[in-house]
């Protein structure tokens, strides 16, 4: 993406702002016309502008992007529409306006919405009378006047810029009549408000670009950057839940991934009071980082990296350009294979140079090009043996994260191993032994043991026994049939790893499988006490060593035969079991025969009833469990129940117990008889009566009244009752009589009660009682009662909303029958008054009153005051006052004083201003005096709701302290200064503004501190800004100059050779030093050394150079390259050049000359013509 300005606004004319309103004007129409309705609304908010495109307001967005609109539904007259838009320009144009008017006609019924995209079609209804712009304005935008509509659209077009602030566009419209209806020009005689209005505020600000990108390497997989300041927003101004939000996408592509990141970023915050621009709250300073280790980058390969800036609504706001390339280095492997166990080797491996162990999802592992398992460890052992004395291939392959390998082919990574011959193996048997005995459905251990050579294991293993084979050396054996001795044969084999199989010696074990019998049928029958005797049956039977004999399951002897006597009746199990011999584990096997009934016959049954225990009455409808025992020898055929008497339903009943419901009043008779299996019967019985309990009151009558000095006799009729109770009043009577002045006046109740001893459901005796309807009776009295109230007292001050306890005493000749509260002529329940908070009464009548049972009443008045204070307190909308103005609160109190609380010190006459600067939490109070509930006076006081307020100073911060001390600092490039301040306000203060400046560019930050390294050289100016949020501030500032000192030695190159004697001064360059030296050999050359001088020979040169700064100590140094060179003898030899003419000669072309050159001694001579080198000690040839 191409930007060619860092700002997102646009310079808009009068003219092109306008085209937000569409207007045309056509036809003339009568006044009398009128348009039906008229709405407005905001087809997208403005601010949905600066980020719907990319953040960057350009003017062109006001014909693309709808902003405004107005719908006009006319009557069947046509109408002229006069449109009037005012544009609110902000930040350095707050000054400026724009107001144009616009003309439209409606015909008959017609409905038009026009909104800011249709304004292309509208430009000729543009009303110049009543439009009005700047002159200001006109050189702002670059036009130079209101005639043409072309040179407005060329401004939106060439994109100008728009200042930084808040725009306001309104838009209204009305009914006109126009003098000429053919000229829009003309006068409007007559016009009507449509009330259709609309007003829209967006803000513009400058967006920088995404900068400070790093990319991920193979050691750190991250990618990070500082996205630029974007608008701030409200949620209402956005219409979304969090206002000016934002979001980082990163978009990765390249072999083997196509991943597309993504950040949602906090609501942006002002950088500094009054912005209207910030970073994403979420970051500091804009600076984003993803995470990309889970990435699955492969190793060696390119990738392209696309970083984009998005607002709230998913538009793009920056970009980083073209998408930048990453590439990883190629892998390098180093493998090793460990052959110490022969057949199972281990393989070994690791990178050569870049590591790409975090990388690498998994090392697959191939032997003779097939996969034999995978690890992420650096070294992997064959699970499976290979075969011995075989030559094999392998290689490992680094996985990428994406499954992928890592190198496209294996050929380079494949080397060669053969493995070693194998022969030996010897397989043993530990169970069983041989000549074992075994029993069919018992489970035997078959256990051998292998010797393995050579690092081989067990491939498999089994047992052979008998037609069956079984895996493993280890196996469980349970034979199914019998083997007659030694029949049966078992061996072990074994073929291990390596392929090699062998086989055990066979062992030879019999089997057995036991039966047993006995002589004669299943059943039989004998009399009690008579000898019989049971045989086993030798036929039937066979691998038995012992016999034991067992009668319901106890022993009773052993041997083949046994004879048993019975000497209870009954049924008796008769049966004989055989055991075995033991087998190879010592355990024998015992099984049983079948089984024979013996049925023992004894003497008749014995029956008799246990409950209840005597006879009695019972209550019909309830239960009673009769229950009956019965002793018997033989065996019982039946249990059965008869029952003679008013209700013989439960005759028949079967069992021990009879559960006896009789329905009907009654003498009962039941009896119950037990049968035995042989017939042998015995009977019990037992009489009850049943009965259904009545009770009633024959005198008094319901309701009938006596004297005082009356005696009260009851007559009470209730049959088969053991007793009867009764009572008056609550007061049980002993007697047949009561006198009733012991009651004294009042109704009451006659209650009597029948009482019957009767059996319960087990048999116990219970007492039932039975009470007849209740009847009343009354005992009148005719003297009223005295009554005196005794709180509150006539006169006394009562608090609405308190809750009084009131008393009062009171005398009556009989119980008085009721009593209640009077507060305002409203009875009060109980005599506890809670006076409303919303009675307006000052003088309010309390009454008691009094009624005795005879309802006779007397009642007590009095008259007390009510207070109901109210506290009224009118808080201002502003919080924030300068330190010594009237803050406008007002307080009132009915019924009470004011009083004011600041910071919790009561002050009862403020004036209502606050002299220092702070928080302050202002309280209005009241205060009265009345009664409390328990009669005294108190004084009563309530406040109201806190209201908290700022008082700030007009005085600017005061810088207490500033690190460094010194005004004016000196420093090396790419190092890093720390700079400080600490102030002091009497105002909140808001975070230091850091300000780092050079050529005009400046680099913002916010803190208490500012650690900058400075990149480049040069003069810089560090401002610090200390601003309380009332927008006081106070500055300090440093000039920083930023050295990068530097030396060079420029006309010596490494391994220069001079010849002795002919050596130049070096030349040295220097930057930002205060002094520098010369070292030849590692000593300094003073300044007027004779270079000349150097000797013969291999020499090292050095220069040393000296700066100083702020934050060192002494000088600092710094050392050029060492140049080595050397210096040769070079005198040249003697020897006399002999011409044949002279030097300057002019020679003739074509001619041949002759030079001679004659050495002094052994020296050879060379001759050189225009720099090519001739041969021989004399030169002929034609030039």
């Amino acid at each position: 993406m191409t930007r060619t300005s860092a700002q997102c606004c646009v310079k808009v004319a009068w003219k092109l702002l306008a085209l937000c309103v569409v207007g045309i004007f056509l036809f003339t129409l009568p006044v009398s016309a009128a348009v039906r309705s008229a709405q407005s609304r905001v087809l997208s908010q403005p601010d949905d502008v600066v980020t719907t495109v990319r953040g960057n307001f350009k003017a062109g967005h006001l014909l693309s992007t709808p902003l405004i609109s107005i719908t006009i539904v006319n009557d069947p007259t046509p109408a002229f529409l006069l449109l009037n838009l005012e544009i609110k320009f902000g930040g350095d144009w707050a000054d400026e306006t724009a107001v144009v008017s616009l003309v439209k006609k409606l015909n008959a019924n017609e409905t038009l919405t026009f909104s800011n995209k249709d304004m292309l079609n509208y430009l000729s209804a543009i009303r110049k009378t009543g439009s009005s712009v700047s002159d200001t304005l006109k050189e702002k935008i670059g036009i130079s006047s209101l005639d043409d509509s072309s040179e407005a659209i060329g401004a939106l077009v060439n994109g100008l810029n728009l200042p930084e602030g808040e725009y306001t566009i309104k838009l209204t419209a009305k009914e006109v009549t126009l003098s000429d209806p053919n000229n829009i020009e003309s006068n409007i005689t007559n016009e009507r408000n449509l009330h259709a209005t609309e007003e829209v505020k967006f803000k513009v600000v400058h967006i920088g670009a995404i900068s400070n990108v790093t990319f991920p390497s193979i050691d750190v997989k991250t990618i990070s950057f500082n996205v630029p300041m974007i608008p701030v927003y409200s949620a209402a101004e956005t219409h979304t839940a969090n206002g000016s939000t934002s979001s980082t996408k990163v978009v990765i592509s390249g072999p083997g991934v196509s991943q597309t990141l993504s950040k949602a970023h906090a609501k942006s915050n002002a950088y500094a009071v009054g912005a209207i621009k910030g970073y994403p709250s979420d970051t500091t300073n804009g600076f984003v980082s993803y995470d990309v280790s889970a990435v699955k980058f492969r190793a060696g390969k390119k990738y392209s990296i696309e970083i984009s800036f998005l607002d709230w609504n998913g538009t793009e706001i920056e970009t980083v350009g073209s998408p930048k390339s990453v590439e990883f280095s190629t892998p390098k492997l180093n493998t090793a294979i460990d052959t110490s166990d022969p057949y199972r080797p281990e393989f070994s491996w690791s990178y050569i140079g870049s590591d790409y162990s975090s990388w690498t999802k998994e090392y697959r592992v191939y032997v003779n090009g097939a996969y034999r398992g995978f690890t992420t460890n650096n070294s992997f052992k064959l699970s499976t043996p290979l075969s011995p004395n075989t030559t094999y291939s392998w290689y490992v392959m680094p996985i990428n994260k994406d499954d992928s390998p890592f190198f496209d082919s294996a050929t380079p990574l494949t080397k060669t191993f053969t493995t070693k011959a194998h022969t030996d193996l010897t397989v043993s048997v530990d169970q069983p032994p041989n000549n074992a005995i075994l029993i069919v459905g018992n489970s035997y251990d078959f256990s051998a043991d292998a010797s393995y050579s050579d690092g081989a294991s067990a491939a498999s293993s089994s047992w052979r026994i008998g037609n069956e084979t079984k895996s493993g050396l280890n196996v469980s054996y349970t034979p199914n049939r019998r083997y007659a001795s030694n029949s049966l044969s078992a061996y072990a084999s074994v073929t291990d790893s390596l392929g090699l199989t062998k086989n055990s010696t066979a062992m030879y074990m019999s089997v057995l499988d036991p039966v047993v019998a006995m002589q004669g049928g299943t059943a039989l029958s004998v009399k009690k006490d008579t000898a019989t005797t049971f045989t086993v049956d030798a036929n039937a039977s066979r691998d038995i060593a012992r016999y034991e004999w067992f009668v319901n399951g106890s022993a009773v002897g052993t041997g083949n035969r046994v004879t048993q006597s019975f000497s209870q009746s009954g049924t008796f199990q008769v049966y004989v079991e055989g055991t075995t011999v033991a087998d190879m584990n010592g355990n024998t096997k015992t099984v049983r025969s079948a089984t024979t009934t013996v049925e023992v016959i004894g003497s008749g049954p014995v029956v008799s009833i246990t409950q209840p225990k005597t006879v009695g009455k019972m209550l019909i409808n309830n239960r009673l469990d009769v229950v009956a025992s019965v002793t018997n020898e033989n065996r019982l055929s039946s249990v059965q129940w008869t029952v003679s008497g008013p209700d013989t339903s439960q005759s028949g009943t079967s069992g021990n117990q009879l559960r006896f419901v009789p329905t009907k009043s009654g003498e009962h008779t039941i009896t119950v008889t037990a049968t035995d299996i042989h017939g042998l019967k015995s009977s019990a019985s037992i009489r009850l009566l049943a009965i259904d309990p009545k009770v009633t009151l024959q005198s008094p009558v319901n309701n009938a009244s006596f004297g005082l000095d009356h005696e009260l006799t009851p007559v009470i009729d209730a049959p088969y009752a053991d007793s009867v109770t009764w009572s008056i009043g609550g007061t049980t009577v002993t007697g047949s009589s009561y006198p009733l002045k012991s009651l004294g006046v009042g109704n009451y109740a006659i209650v009597y009660t029948a009482n019957y001893n009767v059996l319960g459901q087990q048999g116990n005796l219970l007492v039932h009682s039975v009470g007849g309807p209740i009847s009343r009776i009354n005992v009148v009295d005719q003297n009223p009662p005295k009554v005196t109230i005794q709180f509150p007292q006539q006169g006394d001050v009562l608090k609405a909303g308190e809750t009084y306890r009131l008393r009062a005493a009171e005398e009556s000749d009989t119980p008085i029958y009721e009593r209640y509260w009077e507060f305002d002529g409203q009875k009060i329940n109980g005599n506890s008054l809670q006076i409303p908070t919303s009675t307006m009464q000052k003088n309010v009548n309390l009454s008691y009153t009094a009624v005795n049972s005879s309802g006779i009443r007397k009642t007590e008045t009095i008259s007390v005051k009510v207070i109901n204070p109210s506290l009224y307190v009118v808080v201002p909308q502003l919080k924030e006052y300068l330190i010594g103005t009237t803050i406008p609160i007002t307080g009132s109190v009915a019924d009470g004083e004011l009083y004011w609380i600041i910071n919790g010190i009561e002050r009862p006459d403020w004036d209502k201003k606050i002299t220092t600067a702070g928080t302050f939490e202002v309280k209005a109070g009241w205060r009265a005096k009345a009664l409390d509930a328990s009669g005294n006076e108190r004084e009563y006081t309530a406040l109201s709701e806190p209201v908290t307020f700022t008082m700030y100073s007009n005085k600017a911060p005061v810088i207490s302290t500033a690190l460094p001390v010194a005004d004016v600092l000196r420093e090396r490039v790419n190092r890093g200064i720390a700079f400080s301040v600490d102030a002091t306000s009497d105002n909140s203060l808001q975070p230091v503004s850091w300000q780092v400046i050079k050529d005009n560019v400046i680099i913002g930050s916010s803190g208490k501190s500012l650690v900058h390294t400075f990149n480049e050289a040069g003069q810089y100016t560090v401002k610090a800004t200390v601003s309380d949020n009332y927008g006081n501030s106070i500055s300090k500032e440093w000039a920083v100059k930023i050295v990068d000192p530097k030396i060079s030695i420029d006309n010596f190159s490494n391994a220069i050779v001079f010849p002795k004697g002919n050596i130049f001064a070096p030349m040295v360059t220097t930057k930002d030093l205060t002094s520098y030296s010369l070292l030849l050999d590692n000593l300094i050359v003073p300044e007027d050394y004779d270079w000349n001088s150097v000797s013969v020979g291999s020499h090292t040169l050095k220069a040393e150079g000296f700066f100083t700064t702020t934050q060192s100590q002494g000088a600092q140094k710094i050392t050029s390259d060492a140049i080595a060179f050397n210096v040769e003898d070079r005198t040249p030899p003697d020897f006399e050049l002999i011409p044949t003419f002279d030097d300057g000669s002019r020679l003739v072309v074509g001619n041949e000359y002759t030079l001679i050159a004659s050495p002094q001694g052994n020296e050879s001579i060379q001759w050189y013509v225009n720099g090519v080198e001739r041969s021989g000690s004399r030169l002929v040839g034609d030039y």
